[in-house]
Parts: structure tokens; C-alpha cells; sequence
């Protein structure tokens, strides 16, 4: 039986520095999360997609899904407090074999060869992220003092998806679900796990929506 590769995209936050739930707010016509959505959709390398949200989300995020006649979405559950918990309810939903790929709703510029690239990519090494070279030369600042510059060779921003061997990630989380750290990526948890994951070139375009002025660059590249 060929394995099957599947998707779990998380759209539960709360958008604090956005001023809103910015994985709802409506993009021409089309609430945000829906983008990256679409492209899970229409790719021939993606089985099946979990979409993780807000409890009280659930009916509007269902309603969107049967307008756009979307196929590939097995289900829509509701997310916890913390990524860690958001993701996991999302694993839940999937078998024990297979890749998926985890994805943040507040990226809809998602290039369809990301998807492809990193599914395969997986496959042999069972953690891969993408990601950019830092270009900026980064300080660290403790109350308006610069105490540290931090040597940018090697350093990169780290893009979503990223993709997992199921049964690796699911590893990982049982592991270390239970203990406080807020780990802020998948990644970040199978290091922790003791796992390393592969990282290859983003692009430049998969910008993440922080705040509203991040809104004007997406307009411009969904023209």
C-alpha cells in the first residue's frame, strides 16, 4: 500500500499582535486561512488535510470548505492553548504511517514545488523544514542596551510547512508534550526529541502575517 502523505494546517491563534484572529480576516473576498488551503487542495502530492482551529470557529471554517467545494479536508477540530497542543490535536486525526506536513494559516503565499519538495524530501530524511539566510545583522538588547551582536553565518528564518515522518513527530510529542517550554515550531520539538531536521531553501515570497502592515506586501504578490 503506498504511504499517504497529509496535511494539518493551524489556524487557532488569537492574533495578539495582529489586533485579531488574522487567519479569518477576509483577503479579497476569501478568509485567509482558505489560501494555503487551496493549495493543499490542489496538490497531487498531499492526500488528506486537518485543519486545527478555534472552538468557536469550527462552523465558520466547515461553512467556507463546502462554498469552495474542497475535498481533501477530513476534518476540522479545534485547537488548544499552545502550538504543541494545537498541532497534537491535529495528529490525532492521522494514522500511524506517512508524512505530513505542518502549516501555518497565517502563510498563504504557499508554492505548490514547497509541498512537492518537501513531502519527497521527507520521505528520506523524516524531518525537513525550509527556510531563508538571515541577511540582517542581528543585536541582542537588554532595556535599550546592546549587550551582544550575534554572528549571522548560519543562521536562518525558519518558513512553514515543515514535514514530518508521522510516527517520528508523534514520538516527539508524547516525549514532550507534558513539560512548559513553549516550543514556537515542530522543528524545535523533534531537536528536543534528539532528532535533528534538514533544512533547504524557502522562498522568499512565504511570508507569515504578523501584524496589518504585513497585509500590504500580500496584496501586492496576490495580484
Amino acid at each position: 500500500m503506498k504511504e499517504r502523505n497529509y496535511a494539518i494546517i493551524l489556524a487557532a491563534g488569537e492574533g495578539k499582535r495582529f489586533g485579531g484572529r488574522k487567519q479569518f480576516f477576509l483577503l479579497k473576498g476569501l478568509p485567509l486561512f482558505l489560501y494555503s488551503v487551496f493549495t493543499f487542495e490542489n496538490s497531487p502530492s498531499c492526500s488528506e488535510i486537518i485543519i486545527v482551529t478555534n472552538e468557536d470557529k469550527i462552523g465558520f471554517v466547515e461553512r467556507w470548505l463546502v462554498k469552495e467545494r474542497l475535498k481533501k479536508v477530513k476534518k476540522v477540530v479545534a485547537g488548544g492553548k499552545r502550538r504543541i497542543d494545537s498541532t497534537y490535536q491535529g495528529l490525532k486525526e492521522l494514522p500511524k504511517e506517512g508524512i505530513v506536513a505542518v502549516h501555518d494559516a497565517a502563510r498563504p503565499i504557499l508554492r505548490p514545488k514547497i509541498i512537492k519538495m518537501g513531502f519527497k524530501l521527507a520521505k528520506r530524511y523524516r524531518a525537513v523544514i525550509f527556510g531563508l539566510p538571515v541577511e540582517e545583522t542581528i543585536k541582542r538588547v537588554k532595556a535599550s542596551r546592546i549587550v551582544e551582536t550575534i554572528p549571522r553565518e548560519g543562521l536562518y528564518r525558519v518558513q512553514t510547512p515543515q514535514f514530518f515522518e508521522i510516527g517520528l513527530l508523534r514520538s516527539a510529542m508524547a516525549s514532550l508534550s507534558n513539560k512548559r517550554e513553549n516550543f514556537t515550531d515542530e522543528s524545535q520539538l523533534v531537536e528536543r526529541f534528539g532528532y535533528p531536521s534538514y533544512l533547504f531553501l524557502g522562498d522568499k515570497n512565504n511570508i507569515k502575517v504578523t501584524t496589518r502592515e504585513d497585509l500590504n506586501f500580500l496584496k501586492f504578490l496576490l495580484r
